[in-house]
């Protein structure tokens, strides 16, 4: 029987996420007939979903966390394709740009406020395999059979370490079973939009060996054209994902587990972004050279389960990526003659493992575990691209070009420096533009060792405490090459400028390579104290410091001016090294579980405030925009809340509701390549979210289901310039068709209504394709078949 879950633990977090977890210790999709007449007793078991991604298990409503739950039925059920389906129906999370990254409570995952990073502030990992943000932002995550996805809204720092300052997005495969489960899927929809998906799993060897193998492939024409190149499918992708997995039960071992999996993601997309100034009338890009935005990765885990006995036991997870990246991009993203055919290319590598340990104990009031963990990655960075640099920004200023011209001293002579301002204004006049060919190949060795621990203890049978506490000490080596070689500069026509011109190319044509190391630490505490009322009401206040770790900025800009040979010491002190430290935050919560109705009404609900401390930005240090670093120098607070919930008023009708909001402001916005930002809101932190959705089943199979999810604007810069917003918008999804125990057939509809809207509104129209602007309207169908 269908069981129905819960939803959403998340607490005021998130005005539910979506729909974001019914249930279930039930029936998988794949064996679960509809059903639609529900007793009484399988309304309550919401309490059984199992929340995993804080390493002790506990239920939904158990855990004061902010966390929003889709299980395999949900994501079944709702169609839901790739992982940012589920971040636009979670409360407090947003897209970013054209699903290139996403927002938790205002926080980008890549940082606030730009500049050089080692680690993200929000993290993904699939089968406790860190994912970098690379690959998620050139290839959407694929949903199909995946078991279960927590996004947590809020620091886990002290459970996950240095990426998840702002929270951490959970997701694990479906497990091996021993007994034979399949199903499969076909669905066609406008656009050339296709997707076909097979997983078959159960014993080799009866009760000790059971494996589980998957496949995706989904590939669509896109909605942008390019009449410059003569296709309508500029933005075509496609993308292919396969899953194996291995489950070890030896009849030899009591209480023995073994686990392995392996995954592999083949992405391949177009440009995404379009001409703001030609939009609604037009999704039109004009780009000289075809955007190839590719990608393959490899994802290895091995988990290793020992029950020591009814109290103890010991959980070894390894887990290690390979995954490759490729960029090639037109270099002006339109048809300016000045580059046309000329393309940059970006070439990334990681390489990451990871090993963790940990001892778990549970025994009448007390829960608790203790572990150790080991980071290691390696990142290969190799671009070679080709720029067209703005005469004005990047040409020397007077008292460089004074000395330049004139020689050693000039710079002092103001007579000479206001003669270099003329002939400089002479060659900016008549040379607004020029090409800079850059090349670099930079590799960063990370390694991170880290204790940690938690333990709740049940003081009372209604009051609990959770002390936790992460120690993480980290090492950072960088080696960075980079070649810079300035164009030959057409004529002007005068001998004199010409000379000029081509002493500055000269000049500023190098080749740099700067090598840097950095090592810091980091002790962040965790502490939680939880009152349970009732039975189905519990409160609780949490207080929890944060951290992204801190690395190395390089400057090869002024690296390239230092004299030959110059170590780490030297370049630091001619501002071209910074070693800049971790930032960090305060955190304060306050959580709301609550059941009403025998458990027909789940509310919760989640309130924060957050003291953002020694935050890195990117750190202007003149007016040419390849002179700045990254330093610790910001500050800035966050408040808000989420609220979700979940309700069945009557048999076969479910509704749910989220609402997050969030407010940003630097308070100390310092100096920045970006000015000052001191009261400013964040970039892609919309203030609000609202998520809704119903879905009613008939016994006799006939169902349909909708979504409602509108989001408020948010500033596309963190200048907040105010000509670019990205736009409010309200979406709304349509599914409807008819379930039995062996298949479903569906017709859907995405944005019905056609809601245009801008996901990335660029300060400047005429800019190239540079806009990014939600999907239109959708409309397909699908077929699933189950065993």
């Amino acid at each position: 029987m269908l069981k129905k879950e819960l939803f959403m633990g998340g607490a005021l977090a998130g005005l539910f996420a979506g729909q974001a977890a019914y249930a279930q210790e039930a029936p998988t999709p794949e064996t679960a007939p509809v059903q639609v007449a529900m007793a009484d007793e399988d309304l309550a078991i919401r309490d059984e979903i199992i929340v995993r991604g804080q390493k002790i298990e506990r239920t939904l409503q158990e855990t004061t966390a902010s966390v929003a739950v889709y299980d395999r039925q949900l994501i079944d059920e709702q169609n839901f394709i790739d992982l940012y389906d589920l971040i636009r129906q979670t409360a407090n999370v947003a897209s970013v740009l054209d699903e290139s990254g996403f927002a938790i409570r205002g926080q980008r995952n890549i940082g606030a406020s730009g500049g050089d990073q080692t680690s993200d502030v929000a993290a993904v990992y699939v089968d406790g395999v860190f994912i970098p943000s690379g690959l998620f932002a050139n290839s959407p995550i694929n949903l199909w059979d995946i078991d279960s996805v927590e996004i947590f809204r809020g620091p886990q720092s002290t459970v996950q370490g240095r990426n998840a300052l702002a929270g951490a997005i959970i997701m694990r495969t479906t497990d091996p079973t021993f007994d034979y489960t399949g199903s499969a899927q076909v669905s066609y929809a406008e656009f050339d939009t296709f997707r076909a998906s097979a997983a078959l799993g159960g014993p080799l060897i009866e009760d000790q060996l059971a494996f589980r193998i998957s496949g995706d492939y989904s590939r669509s024409d896109g909605f942008i054209d390019n009449p410059n190149l003569g296709t309508d499918e500029s933005d075509e992708d496609e993308t292919t994902t396969a899953r194996a997995k291995l489950l070890f039960t030896p009849q030899g071992l009591t209480g023995f587990s073994a686990t392995a999996s392996y995954s592999f993601i083949n992405a391949a997309e177009g440009e995404g972004r379009i001409e703001d100034d030609l939009f609604p009338d037009a999704r039109v890009t004009f780009e000289d050279v075809q955007t190839e935005l590719t990608s393959e990765s490899h994802i290895v885990s091995l988990e290793l389960n020992q029950k020591l006995n009814e109290h103890w036991d010991i959980t070894a997870i390894s887990a290690y990526i390979d995954t490759a990246f490729q960029n090639l991009r037109d270099v002006d993203r339109g048809n300016e003659p000045l580059a046309a055919g000329i393309s940059t290319d970006f070439d990334i590598a990681d390489e990451i493992f990871s090993q963790e340990l940990r001892v778990g104990y549970n025994r009448n009031r007390l829960q608790a575990y203790l572990g150790g963990y080991f980071f290691d990655s390696t990142n290969n960075n190799t671009t070679d691209n080709t720029t067209v640099a703005p005469t004005d920004l990047a040409f020397p200023d007077p008292e460089t070009l004074a000395e330049l011209v004139f020689g050693e001293g000039a710079s002092q002579v103001p007579a000479l420096v206001g003669q270099a301002a003329f002939i400089r204004t002479s060659i900016v006049n008549a040379v607004p533009v020029f090409l800079v060919d850059f090349a670099s190949d930079s590799t960063r060795d990370i390694r991170n060792y880290a204790v940690f621990g938690e333990a709740t203890f049940d003081v009372t049978d209604k009051l609990s405490v959770t002390f936790g506490a992460r120690y993480d000490n980290e090492e950072v080596d960088q080696n960075v090459f980079d070649s810079t070689q300035v164009r030959p500069i057409p004529p002007i026509g005068d001998p004199q400028l010409d000379a000029i011109t081509a002493a500055a190319a000269a000049q500023f044509s190098n080749d740099v390579t700067v090598i840097g190391d950095n090592t810091f630490s980091a002790f962040l505490p965790k502490g939680v104290v939880t009152y349970n009322w009732t039975d189905d009401f519990s409160t609780s206040l949490s207080v929890q410091r944060a951290y992204r770790a801190g690395g190395l900025s390089i400057n090869v800009f002024r690296a390239a001016l230092a004299p030959a040979g110059s170590d780490q010491a030297a370049l630091e002190a001619l501002g071209a090294i910074n070693s800049f430290d971790p930032e960090f935050t305060m955190n304060y919560e306050l959580a709301l579980r609550s059941q009403w109705f025998d458990d027909r009404l789940t509310v919760n609900a989640n309130a924060f405030y957050i003291n953002y401390s020694d935050q890195q930005v990117n750190i202007a240090l003149s007016a040419n925009p390849l002179d700045s670093l990254t330093d610790n120098v910001g500050e800035s607070r966050l408040f808000g809340f989420e609220i979700e919930t979940f309700a069945e008023p009557v048999e076969g009708l479910e509704l749910t509701a989220n609402f997050g909001f969030t407010d940003t402001e630097f308070t100390d916005g310092a100096d920045t390549a970006a000015g000052d930002l001191t009261g400013n809101e964040f970039s892609f932190a919309p203030t609000w979210t609202l998520g809704l959705s119903a879905r009613y089943t008939h016994a006799t199979g006939l169902f349909g289901n909708i979504l409602f999810r509108a989001q408020d604007e948010a500033f596309a810069q963190p200048d907040n310039n105010p000509t670019s917003v990205n736009d409010a918008f309200s979406t709304v999804d349509l599914i409807a068709g008819y379930d039995t125990d062996k298949f479903r057939i569906e017709v859907f509809a995405s944005n019905v209504f056609d809601e245009e809207y801008f996901t990335f509104n660029p300060v400047e129209p005429n800019a190239g394709a540079v806009a990014a602007v939600g999907d239109p309207r959708v409309i397909g169908g699908r077929i699933v078949a189950r065993f």
